[in-house]
């Protein structure tokens, strides 16, 4: 005679916790202004499974949103645009890195995507900061960025359009590293952008630089960085360009000066600001 009721009181329990033996995971919105003056009236509104969960939109420079779904969730992004549609740009990862969808700048308005969340897939090598391959200054790669999905790292120089390979390597003890690239008979215009930071979803810019090296190709040295963090070396081409180019990443040696024939001079500043007259 309490078979029935069982029956019913199972089915609640199913009905009320869809997802108890589900494999869900983060998913991370990177929101990017170009200006860095919010997105002035644009939004990002976010659904799962039919129902909104969020709308969103940059703040200053850019900002970022984390939200959870599972296995099996449908996935949907509606974008309403705003004022200078130029500026605005973002990308959404998976919490291994995997780029699931990404726009801008000019992104596409109404009902730009819909899917199914797959919390499993691997993230291809080098494909985001998240993904980055390690790189050891000893040895230099040959870098192909031709089937990089791009991501929405916008480093504002050398006219970026994605087609971006990221490589990683902790900061070394002398704070100083020298990245290049070199002919290897494929592409021929690159572009480095360094950036920093212990969140791979969030990095800081530091330097981004077109044509500093031989012909069209890049060098960008950086000292005095941060012990302990790490640096994200994002490679692309230029305007867009894809194909194989050589990647050098060296270690200058630091010297310490402890005795010399010429005069030492130490200046104090005191904390303030030594100008140029």
């Amino acid at each position: 005679m309490f078979k029935p009721l069982r029956t019913a009181l199972i089915a609640l329990l199913i009905l009320a916790c869809p997802r108890a033996n589900a494999q869900c995971c983060d998913h991370i919105l990177v929101m990017d202004d170009s200006y860095g003056d919010d997105w002035n009236g644009a939004t990002l509104t976010i659904s799962v499974n039919g129902d909104e969960i969020g709308v969103f939109a940059a703040i200053g420079e850019g900002s970022t949103a984390t939200f959870t779904v599972c296995n099996g969730d449908i996935l949907e992004l509606f974008y309403t645009s705003g004022t200078y549609e130029n500026e605005n740009s973002y990308s959404l990862f998976d919490e291994a890195g995997n780029i699931i969808y990404m726009d801008g700048p000019t992104p596409g308005t109404g009902s730009v995507f819909s899917g199914v969340v797959d919390c499993d897939a691997p993230a291809a090598p080098g494909s985001s900061p998240c993904a980055a391959i390690p790189i050891d200054p000893a040895d230099c790669v040959i870098a192909n960025n031709s089937f990089a999905p791009g991501t929405g790292f916008n480093p504002n120089c050398a006219n970026f359009q994605g087609g971006d390979t990221w490589y990683t390597m902790p900061v070394p003890p002398s704070g100083t590293v020298v990245v290049s690239t070199f002919d290897t008979g494929g592409l021929n215009d690159t572009a480095i952008a360094l950036w920093l930071g212990s969140n791979c979803f969030e990095p800081t810019l530091l330097a981004c630089d077109d044509d500093g090296g031989s012909g069209y190709f890049s060098n960008v040295l950086l000292s005095d960085l941060p012990m302990g963090g790490t640096l994200y070396i994002q490679v692309y081409g230029y305007g867009g360009g894809t194909g194989a180019f050589e990647l050098c990443v060296t270690v200058p040696d630091v010297i310490t000066l402890e005795s010399s024939e010429l005069p030492i001079v130490l200046i104090n500043t005191l904390g303030q600001t030594i100008t140029q007259g």
